[in-house]
């Protein structure tokens, strides 16, 4: 496989095939840290090749890439309102970038047609939740509403190959129901009369894979798109204990491949309706992130693995999974390292917790309890999990000497309901638990060696657990580093966006904890710190909004800590939720990774509140 790229990207996220799987979209990190729009085309052999486009625009995790079937890439751009839509067409070694509409609306996203006469589908949805499904016509390049709705229309698979009849999902009052939408008539009809919601559709045998909501979850079924017979639940989907995710359904539509989350890492399972079998292709250690396209020359999804960047693999027909050659030497990585040495190795680990084993991914190989610097790392979400997978953060702690340990204590996803959900109505409780029970043990273990306690280091929901630890058990970590912090989930539902509030609903994150320690708000602990602390905040967060952090950095000021010398604060001007992702993300990135190396820092008291991310690495030396 060749790539028409200056290097290879270190991360592809959004990533979306067409609809035939001849061509691919997705945002993937260029030489300068920054996100860019980039476009894949896979020839009749199945040979790809791929580039980063030059754009107008300034690419963030919210900008949506589809690509079209002439090679041309949609792109719904920006994270306020009101968004760009352009069109991007690859012109020699540039591209042309056309300006299609700004939309308005609160919601909007993208979905690629196999109509050759249309583009892409964009599905607005108003203030009043009222949907709107366009056209982005290839003649004219323009959009045309094709169907209004009153009410939200989420899902959209397509039926058949005309890019006429689209499954969509309505919501009425008794719950989720599946239903046709007919762009040509502009009307909403009911798919079936169940309650069953298509997860992936052939249009060849017009088979359906299927979930439906039962007391403990869901069950997985097989139904008839078009009516002629009865859905049915085969056992061998249904003793699947994994978080399942649908890839795409064969050539045939007779098999459709599954994406299985187990703990940190993924599984490929393809079931057969034919005779209800499953068999499972054997994947390299690492993560499946993005839906799939199967075409006659293999199964194709995005994988990445601990030393294997974000790439394209390939599942051939006889089950074996092909990879790319190995990415170029990392950055200030030793010259005489092999492209296989250059990267850190990570390794599953399973660790003693208070409630029972915790995973976690670990960098340091087998000794890394004893390395000179460990880190101690939480993840965001809460509902979220470290994977497996290439993490540039990581890869530049571990080319430091550092020793990281990612745990998913309580409240990560993909080890069961009852871990899953230990969060709900209870934030950082039972996280909490287990990382000072973590901490504790290193602790212990590293004082007897005679090192130093390890660092801490946590980003969103993972920055608001990592001070909260460090405020309630000071002297447990050595400092502590973190990025988008909040200051307790009551704060931020007053603060936050519609859709987050909503996130913080459905958790419980409301609930105040009842226990010794007693409310969750940081304003409560982090005087208590007595470690250097850095904290790290984007202008233009559109999650957590900077004010928690300028709150945190206040409060520290008041009881004494000095700014400079007992704590760094760093607002990055223009910067969003994800600090790293974005452009010079490396720059921070640099300065995290000095910090929680213990590097000596400067007295720098009269460092602005704002900063620029190139003079991050000044400030904190």
């Amino acid at each position: 496989m060749s790539l028409d790229t200056t290097s290879t990207p270190l991360s592809r996220v959004s990533f979306r095939f067409d609809d035939h799987g001849r061509h691919a979209a997705g945002l993937a990190t260029g030489p300068d840290d920054a996100l860019h729009v980039e476009t894949w085309s896979f020839d009749k052999q199945g040979a790809g090749q791929a580039r980063l486009l030059p754009t107008a625009g300034t690419e963030t995790h919210a900008t949506q890439p589809v690509p079209a079937g002439d090679g041309s890439v949609v792109v719904l751009r920006g994270a306020g309102l009101p968004r760009e839509l352009v069109l991007i067409d690859p012109v020699g070694q540039g591209a042309d970038e056309y300006l299609i509409a700004r939309l308005g609306h609160p919601s909007a996203r993208l979905l690629p047609s196999p109509d050759p006469g249309t583009l892409a589908l964009v599905i607005t949805t108003d203030a009043a939740a009222h949907t709107t499904i366009w056209r982005l016509t290839a003649p004219g390049r323009r959009l045309e509403a094709a169907l209004h709705w009153p009410g939200p229309l989420g899902g959209g698979l397509w039926l058949e190959d005309t890019g006429r009849h689209l499954a969509v999902i309505t919501s009425p009052q008794d719950g989720p129901r599946a239903a046709v939408a007919d762009l040509r008539h502009a009307t909403v009809t009911p798919l079936w009369p169940g309650g069953e919601l298509p997860l992936l559709i052939s249009r060849r045998s017009r088979l359906a894979l299927v979930a439906a909501r039962t007391s403990d979850g869901h069950r997985l079924g097989i139904a008839d798109t078009g009516g002629t017979r009865p859905t049915r639940y085969p056992t061998a989907l249904n003793t699947l204990t994994d978080s399942v995710t649908p890839l795409a359904a064969d050539p045939s539509g007779e098999r459709f491949a599954l994406a299985l989350t187990r703990g940190a890492r993924s599984h490929l399972a393809v079931y057969d309706t034919a005779d209800d079998s499953i068999t499972t292709p054997v994947l390299p250690d690492g993560v499946i992130t993005s839906l799939g396209s199967w075409t006659p020359t293999g199964l194709r999804f995005v994988f990445t693995g601990p030393r294997l960047p974000a790439t394209v693999a390939t599942v051939t027909e006889d089950g074996t999974c092909h990879l790319p050659a190995p990415s170029p030497t990392p950055p200030r990585a030793s010259a005489r390292a092999s492209h296989r040495d250059a990267w850190a190795e990570a390794r599953l680990e399973t660790l003693d917790g208070p409630a029972g084993p915790i995973e976690a991914v670990i960098y340091g190989g087998p000794a890394w309890r004893h390395s000179s610097r460990l880190v101690l790392a939480l993840h965001g979400g809460p509902a979220s999990a470290w994977k497996l997978g290439f993490s540039p953060l990581f890869q530049r702690l571990a080319q430091a000497g550092i020793a990281v340990l990612a745990p998913n204590q309580r409240g990560s996803t993909g080890y069961g309901r009852a871990h899953d959900e230990a969060l709900h109505h209870a934030w950082g409780v039972p996280d909490l638990a287990d990382i000072r029970h973590l901490a504790t043990a290193l602790n212990e273990e590293r004082r007897a060696a005679g090192l130093e306690p390890p660092a801490l280091y946590g980003t969103s929901y993972g920055a608001f657990l990592a001070l909260l630890a460090a405020g309630c058990r000071p002297g447990l970590f050595s400092r502590c580093a973190v990025t988008a912090p909040f200051v307790s989930a009551p704060r931020l539902h007053e603060h936050a966006s519609p859709p987050v509030r909503a996130m913080l609903n459905r958790l419980g994150a409301l609930t105040q904890a009842r226990d010794a320690l007693g409310p969750r708000d940081l304003v409560r602990f982090i005087g208590r710190i007595r470690t250097p602390l850095l904290i790290a905040h984007g202008t233009h967060d559109e999650v957590i909004p900077v004010t928690h952090a300028r709150t945190l950095r206040a409060h520290l000021r008041s009881t004494g800590r000095r700014e400079g010398e007992d704590f760094f604060y760093l607002e990055v001007p223009g910067g969003r939720h994800d600090l790293l992702g974005q452009a010079d993300g490396g720059h921070l990135a640099t300065a995290l990774v000095r910090f929680l190396a213990g590097a000596r820092t400067t007295n720098s008291a009269a460092t602005p509140t704002a900063v620029s991310p190139a003079g991050i690495c000044r400030d904190v030396t």
